[in-house]
Formats: C-alpha cells, structure tokens, sequence
C-alpha cells in the first residue's frame, strides 16, 4: 500500500494547528485527541511514534499498558465503536498485514478487558471496540480498573451474565440503549468462566463449574439459566441459540446432536426439547431435573398439579375391573405389578444403575385380539397409582417425508417431560405396535419401506436409553424383529382363557348366570374375554330394549355368533396378503 499524500503546504498548516508535542497533556481525553489529530495528517511508522511520544507515555502510564496499546486504543476510541483490521489499516495507510503483526498487544488488551471482540462482523478480519467499563473510565480522566467480580450475590451474579449474553447479541438494546460494545462468543464464554471460578461461593456457580461440559454446552446451560432467572423465560426456540456460537456451521452441529440425542446436557437430563405450547420441537427448555439441581431455591418450581398430567390417563380414573388370567399369565402379571410398585422400583433401578446395567422396564404383551393385553395394562396402572401416556402407533404416521420418524422421537421427548413433572413416572403404553416392532428390510428400495426402517431405528435406541415403563403391545408377536427381542426385558403371552377362566368371567359379567350354564357355555364356545365381553354387552342391552326374562337359547345364540364371526375371520386373514405397513 503505498503511502498517503498529503500536500506540503497543507501538513504544515496542519502541524502547525497540531498541539502534538508542544506541552503535557491535560488528561487523558487530551491526549487521545492530539494522537488521532496527528494520525490523521501523517502516516503510520517510526516517526509517527516519536512524535507522539509525550502523549503515548502519558496514556500508558496512566493506565498500565504499552506505548502501542495506548496507540490502538486511541484509534478505537475515536471511531466509538468496532473496527476490524482492515479499517484500522485503512485508517493508517498501511495494510492489513502490518496491523496483524500487532495481534498480542490486542489480545493483552482484551484480556485485561480494555477492548473486546466483536463478533458481529465477517469471519475473515478480527474486529475490535472498546469496552463500556474503558469508555467511562477514559471520560471521566481515571485509571481504567476491571471490575472484581468476586463476592457477588444471586442478583448481581446472574445480572452479570445477562450483560454479557446481550454483548454478544446482534443489534440489541444494553440496559434500554442500543450499543456498540459487543463482544464475541470465545470472549463471552471466557468473562462467563471467570464470573463462574470468582463466585463458588454461590451454589449455582459451584455446580456449574464442577460438570465436566465443553464450551457449548456451558454457554447454552449457563444462558437458559440466566434468562429463567432474570426474565422467567422458561422455553427457548433452538434459532436462539445462534448467537451463542460463532459460526452458522457450528450451530447446526449443535442443534445436530440435540435432534439425535447424543448432546450431554439431554443425556444427564438437564434440559428436554419439544416444550412449546403445541410440543414444538424447536424449542429447548431446563427439564425439572435441570432447575433441581442447578437452579434449587434460586426459582419456584412448578407445582406438580393436575396441569402437568394433560395427554395423561389418570390412574385414579381407571375403573376396576376383575381380570382373569390363565395360570402362567397371572403369575408373570402379579410379577410385573410388584416390580412397577412405588416402593420396589426405585429399589430395583438403584441396582440396576450401581451395576451399570439399563434402568428402563421394557414389557411386550403379545397375544390375539380381546385376550386383555390393554386392559392388563390399565389395572396395573391403577393398583400402582401411574398414569398412562397411551400412543397408537397408526397414529403417528405421516404422508410426508421424515415426519414419522419425527414423530416417534416426539413420543419418547413427551414421555421424559412426563417423567420429570409427575409424582410417580408414568406408563408409556404403545397400543398396536407392530409397525415399529416388524421384522426390518434388509435392501428397502421404496421410500415407505426406508421411512418404516428409520422408526424402527429409532424406536430400538430409545427403548437402549429409555429410564422409564413402556409397555407395547401386539397382536403379531412372530412377526417381531430379532433385534427387538432382548430390548423387552419383558414379554408376556396372553392367550385366550382357560374353560375354567372362561367360566368365572361370564359369571362376573353376568352375575345372575348359574355356574354350570356358565361352565357349559364355556366349555362348548372357546371365546376371549373381550369376546365373552360383547356377549355380556348384547344381554343386557336386549334385556333392557325387550324387557326379556333371563333365557339360556339367547345366550348361547350370542355366544355362538361371536364365536362364528371369530372364525369367519381368522379364515379370512389366513388367505389376506397383507400390502404395506402391518396392523
């Protein structure tokens, strides 16, 4: 770059208005002024430092730094805002390079928080401005002194961080006036990780600053706890969280590994995503976990009413009913009903976890239609006081390109926010599952057999870390995948009930029936109880429409068209080919 001209005439005349090193500063406004004036009529070198001697030595002594540091500032100070380095070689006549070479004095001066980085500028050319705390000091002619922030109390801790969040928004307002004092996301994490060791004394900071979490993770945590605390905010959309990385690149790459599940702070079930008024799962929030151990007497934790169970089956809603099961059955049931008992699951998942072994409870009911597979789930929700988060798995796919498996991944995000807001964890009941538990495609060449091999993918990793109670169901349990079998830690059989249970559930549905019509009817007609049930269902109501005494021929007439139309269509599937997804 070559060199400013500047007529002869006219730097003299410039010089000569010039006051550079005739006399002492007066302060160090003063001295700022007289290094830009002489700036702006000569260019950069050695001869431009010794005449500025006098007031460099002035600045830096002032404040403690080098001659050249005094130099920069006085630049940044006269633009009253940021520069990169190119502007500032601009400003010199010099070029970008010669400016580059000075980088340590810029970073000695940012450590020492006389300047910051800015980062709302291109990637290619560091930008720089002077800080708020500089700024002031210099106007009022006093040494510049970075604040200690050591010692500070929850509100003034946390006020802090908010200030430093906003530096390193885009054009936003700093305490009600915009701002040019910005900062960068390595600078902010930088403040943030000191304002964090200074204050151990403060529950939260000595939390924080013992979990072992990189960079990312600290800045996102430390943000959603800042701004639960200063401004309430519980659910925040992930673009937010753009500007709290330096790059658009390693935004995604976040937002990646919160979309697939292998970011930290998911994975120790600090924060939970999908919290928005409809479920958005744009969005991230503190999980209660989350505002339990980091946040614990700093916010009032949401109560855990009748609010937090909307979607949910209440299990003191549940009706009692009277299940009769065969021998085998009932044994792993009642086996299955002690373990999920309040008093023996916390128990059972201690172990679990102290020998590293999973802690979630993954049961397959598997039988024919109307053996009692839901309704067993039901009853075991209500003697163990859980509610039920039911999904039908038919629900939840989608015509369009990637929304199912979206969806899947949505159940299990929902489940955890149950989870965490329920006095007792919840059941998770997937009614009909045999699209997600059918046997996979090796090669799948059509987009409905790729999409049906993504879920399944999907739905085996969630069930690997799952830490709570699902409970599917299926009527096609032969048709089940390999890979599911030793995710179900267990799987019960319902088959269709014994004559001699058969017997005992017409007489609790019709009371009024003798035994040995019962046992008779039972006998003669091998009907599920959901069967037996329709029986039960068409008795009472032409009772009531005919008013009709009790008589054995209509019974048997219910029970053998049941039991005829059973038949009819299991003779009709065996010769059905089933196209497309199972049900």
């Amino acid at each position: 770059m070559q060199e400013r001209i500047i007529p002869k005439e006219v730097r003299e005349a410039m010089e000569a208005n010039s006051t550079a090193s005739k006399e002492s500063p007066k302060n160090l406004m003063d001295a700022l002024d007289r290094i830009v004036d002489y700036i702006h009529c000569h260019s950069f070198g050695t001869t431009m430092m010794k005449k500025l001697d006098k007031e460099l030595t002035y600045v830096s002594e002032r404040q403690n730094i080098s001659k050249m540091q005094a130099f920069f500032l006085a630049i940044l100070f006269d633009e009253g805002q940021f520069m990169t380095t190119k502007e500032i070689a601009k400003e010199l006549s010099c070029t970008n390079i010669k400016v580059m070479s000075y980088k340590s004095e810029f970073d000695d001066l940012a450590k020492r928080r006389f300047i910051s980085h800015c980062s709302r500028l291109e990637k290619s050319s560091k930008a720089y401005c002077i800080t708020k705390e500089c700024f002031e000091a210099f106007l009022e002619n006093k040494t510049f002194v970075p604040k200690q922030l050591t010692g500070l109390n929850y509100n003034k801790f946390f006020s802090e961080c908010l200030d430093i969040f906003c530096r390193i928004q885009g054009d936003v307002c700093y305490h009600g006036e915009k701002t040019d004092f910005g900062m960068d996301c390595d600078m902010a994490h930088t403040l943030l990780r000191e304002l964090v060791e200074n204050n151990l004394h403060l529950g939260f900071a000595s939390k924080l600053n013992g979990y072992d979490i990189d960079a990312d993770n600290f800045m996102v945590l430390t943000y959603l706890c800042t701004l639960l605390y200063c401004n309430d905010v519980q659910v925040v959309q992930i673009g937010v969280l753009d500007n709290l990385f330096p790059s658009f690149v390693e935004t995604k790459e976040y937002i990646r590994s919160l979309e697939n599940g292998t970011n930290k702070l998911l994975k120790d079930k600090f924060v939970e995503m999908g919290l928005g008024t409809y479920y958005d799962y744009d969005s991230i929030a503190l999980s209660r976990h989350g505002k339990e151990v980091f946040m614990d007497g700093l916010i009032k934790l949401e109560v855990k009413t009748t609010e937090c169970r909307t979607g949910l089956i209440w299990s003191e809603k549940i009706q009692e009913k009277q299940l009769f099961y065969n021998e085998a059955e009932k044994k792993d049931v009642d086996r299955l009903a002690s373990m999920l008992s309040e008093e023996r699951i916390h128990e059972i998942q201690k172990q679990l976890r102290e020998n590293n072994l999973r802690q979630g409870f993954a049961c397959l009911f598997y039988g024919g239609p109307g053996t009692g597979k839901t309704e067993t789930v039901l009853q075991l929700a209500r003697a163990t006081g859980r509610d039920i988060y039911q999904v039908n798995i038919s629900q939840i796919k989608d015509k369009f390109v990637g929304e199912s498996e979206k969806n899947v991944k949505q159940i299990f995000d929902r489940y955890r926010r149950y989870c965490n807001e329920c006095e007792k964890m919840p059941i998770l009941l997937l009614n009909e599952a045999d699209a997600l538990i059918g046997k996979r495609f090796d090669s799948p060449k059509q987009s409905v057999d790729q999409m049906l091999n993504t879920m399944q993918n999907i739905f085996l990793q969630e069930i690997e870390d799952l830490s709570g109670i699902l409970i599917a169901t299926t009527n096609l349990q032969a048709n089940m995948d390999p890979a599911f079998e030793r995710r179900f830690m267990f799987k019960i059989e319902f088959g269709k009930p014994s004559a001699e249970a058969r017997t005992s559930i017409l007489q609790s549905m019709i009371p009024t029936l003798d035994k040995d019509l019962a046992a008779d009817l039972a006998e003669r007609y091998e009907l599920s109880g959901g069967q037996i049930e329709n029986v039960a269902r068409k008795f009472i109501v032409d009772k009531i429409l005919f008013d009709e005494d009790f008589a054995y021929s209509k019974l048997e007439e219910y029970c053998a068209k049941e039991f005829g139309a059973f038949c009819k269509k299991m003779e009709t599937n065996t010769r059905k080919k089933v196209i497309g997804f199972v049900a």
